[in-house]
C-alpha cells in the first residue's frame, strides 16, 4: 500500500512535468508569432512615438487615433474590438518589416 504522502508527492511530480510539457507545447507553438511576448500597450506607444497621433490616424484609419487620442482610450477601444487590433497590430509588423529592409540596404 502506497501511503497518502507519496501519492501527492507522485501527483506533483506528474503535475510538474505536464505543465512543463504544455509549456515547451505552447513555445513550439509561438516560435513563428512575432508579436508574441509583446505587448498591445508596447507597440502602440511605439507607433505614437515614431509617428505621433496625427500621422498614425493618417496610416490607420480608426477614431480613436483622430479625436481626441490618447493610450489609454486607444487600448481600451482596441483590446475590445478584434478588426482594430488586427490592422495596429499589422501596421506595426509593417513598420517592422519596413525598418528592417532599410537597414539592410
Amino acid at each position: 500500500m502506497v501511503s497518502l504522502s507519496k501519492q501527492t508527492n507522485y501527483r506533483v511530480h506528474f503535475l510538474v512535468f505536464d505543465k512543463l510539457r504544455l509549456t515547451a507545447t505552447f513555445m513550439e507553438q509561438q516560435k513563428n508569432n512575432p508579436l508574441h511576448g509583446i505587448t498591445l500597450q508596447s507597440i502602440l506607444e511605439y507607433l505614437v512615438e515614431l509617428y505621433g497621433w496625427e500621422e498614425l490616424a493618417a496610416r490607420v484609419s480608426i477614431n480613436s487615433f483622430i479625436k481626441n487620442p490618447s493610450i489609454n482610450s486607444s487600448l481600451k477601444f482596441l483590446r475590445t474590438t478584434p478588426w482594430a487590433r488586427k490592422k495596429v497590430e499589422d501596421f506595426y509588423l509593417f513598420t517592422l518589416r519596413e525598418k528592417r529592409r532599410n537597414k539592410d540596404k
